[in-house]
């Protein structure tokens, strides 16, 4: 909700109208953007801070599903830097999500939007609270935890130690499963 209200309400409810960019991304399109971006930081690079050189990689790859040029990328970027408080600028030319848990959960969404879970995740013990959060929000819990652990979670070097922090996790959450579709 508050990612919600940050990108798209703030301005809105005081009818104000930002860069050409940013006024042409409907809803839909900031907030899959800002998953891309958040799951590039996490699970891609392992990382909070987005530099130029991570952002121009980015770009290159992701401005094309925008249909838009990878400089208009980096200036909707920093639109979303100036306008809405979730992505912050941290250096003279890197970037962060305000806050960890904004960057974990928008992450999350996308790991749940994918529809599938990524083969090639470079470290996975940073992204147990991601994983959580995705099992958390996935609209069949259970099915969704069942894939994560089956189809990657056991093949892991280290399965117990992941499995124990994204369960605790999952309890601090408090999200809910009905057991039917984990399997265990």
């Amino acid at each position: 909700r508050i990612v919600d209200m940050l990108v798209f309400e703030w301005d809105e409810s005081r009818f104000i109208t930002r860069g050409k960019y940013t006024d042409q991304f409907n809803n839909v399109r900031k907030r899959a953007m800002l998953w891309q971006i958040a799951y590039h930081c996490s699970i891609t690079k392992g990382q909070a801070t987005l530099r130029r050189d991570d952002l121009n990689q980015l770009s290159e790859h992701l401005a094309p599903s925008y249909s838009i040029s990878a400089a208009a990328f980096l200036e909707l970027i920093e639109q979303l830097e100036a306008h809405t408080g979730i992505l912050i600028q941290s250096g003279a030319d890197s970037y962060e999500f305000a806050h960890k848990t904004l960057q974990e959960y928008l992450a999350s969404e996308h790991l749940v939007s994918l529809g599938y879970f990524p083969e090639e995740i470079p470290d996975e013990r940073l992204i147990a609270p991601e994983l959580a959060m995705a099992c958390a929000q996935a609209g069949d819990r259970d099915s969704y935890l069942h894939k994560v652990i089956s189809n990657w979670l056991l093949g892991t070097p280290q399965p117990s130690t992941i499995a124990s922090s994204m369960l605790s996790k999952l309890v601090a959450e408090e999200a809910r499963f009905n057991g039917a579709g984990v399997g265990l």
